[in-house]
């Protein structure tokens, strides 16, 4: 999240991490599991990441994960990022939660960014990188991350053709 706020009659600008706690993680997973794609316990696959010392912005600078030997009971491993960036009043308080911090003023853009990795080869099969740059003061995050998963299943069904 880039957070533009005014401090001292300054314009600033603040770059902050979050978790996933706007479900965003679960409407990109939607999209795939309506078209039967199945996932590995996601607890699982953060116990292996901690272990491997590795975490997804570690993998979305790669572009293959060859030597991690991340070994799961699936054929793609995917990685992604949600960015954006909004106006708030104010200055950002950093233990807000993300839900109440989403109450711009503006909305600039907003970003998503999914790789993919094929476990067995360790080489990236596809990448996804979207943005919207609509500006106005209403996010919607959660709609726009399904439209990222729906796009990539769109992709997927035209390869395959």
């Amino acid at each position: 999240e880039k957070v533009h706020f005014v401090e001292n009659g300054k314009n600033k600008i603040a770059e902050r991490p979050h978790s996933d706690n706007a479900g965003l993680t679960s409407a990109f997973e939607g999209a795939l599991t309506r078209h039967g794609i199945g996932f590995v316990n996601r607890a699982r696959v953060d116990k292996i990441f901690t272990e491997k010392e590795v975490n997804a912005h570690k993998l979305l600078k790669r572009n293959s994960i060859h030597g991690l030997n991340i070994k799961l009971p699936a054929n793609i491993l995917m990685v992604g990022k949600y960015m954006i960036d909004v106006n708030l009043e104010g200055i950002p308080v950093e233990n807000r939660q993300l839900a109440t911090q989403i109450s711009p003023k503006k909305v600039n853009w907003q970003q998503i960014m999914v790789k993919g990795f094929d476990l067995r080869t360790g080489t990236q099969i596809f990448q996804i990188i979207l943005t919207d740059h609509s500006k106005g003061r209403k996010l919607n995050q959660k709609g726009f991350v399904g439209f990222c998963g729906k796009l990539l299943m769109d992709k997927i069904r035209e390869n395959s053709d």
